[in-house]
């Protein structure tokens, strides 16, 4: 009698629940794009590893409500902010070695500060500082702060990762910048 009873309580559980039917949802990954060859003749730019002092992590996190930040859990970087910053500026600022006969090497040291979403805002905003060392080079680049807000033009994962691909590319161009106003002059 006890395994007729249970047979009904356990199916009427398990069909209740719809969980246990339901299929799992996959989880998509996300990546800054590919940038622009921004690599300056002559000179070498190698990375040092940068600090994630922004807290954000592999995870897409979303500002709402002022305080309030939630977790998504089906939509995540491809890594962790930090490392695909490094990626995109490594790519970006070192050019092709089959092209580049380095005369001087510069290092640059870098810490995400803020790397962030807010949607009550509708923006992307990064904050990146670097400094760039580079041997006898007198006087080195000090600590410089880009800080980048994009306005989303919607509310996706695609779209945020656009955004911080624009961001990482205006810190880019910062750092070129930089090497060209400090370092130009050692070309000759």
């Amino acid at each position: 009698m006890k395994r007729i009873l249970m047979f009904p309580v356990l199916a009427a559980v398990l069909l209740s629940g719809g969980c246990f039917f339901a299929s799992p949802q996959d989880v998509t990954y996300y990546d800054l794009s590919l940038p622009s060859d921004l690599a300056v003749t002559g000179i070498q730019v190698a990375f040092s590893e940068f600090e994630n002092l922004s807290g954000a992590g592999a995870r897409m996190r979303y500002r709402i409500n002022g305080n309030q930040q939630l977790m998504d859990n089906l939509n995540k970087w491809a890594g962790a902010p930090d490392k695909m910053v490094h990626q995109y500026l490594l790519l970006s600022l070192t050019g092709s070695t089959s092209e580049l006969k380095p005369r001087k090497t510069l290092t640059v040291h870098g810490r995400l500060e803020v790397f962030e979403l807010n949607l009550n805002k509708q923006e992307a905003v990064m904050q990146f500082s670097y400094m760039i060392e580079g041997g006898t080079y007198q006087p080195p680049v000090k600590w410089q702060t880009v800080r980048s807000v994009v306005p989303l033009n919607e509310t996706t994962p695609v779209e945020f990762a656009r955004a911080f691909s624009e961001s990482a590319e205006q810190v880019a161009k910062s750092i070129r910048n930089d090497i060209l106003n400090h370092y130009q002059t050692t070309l000759r």
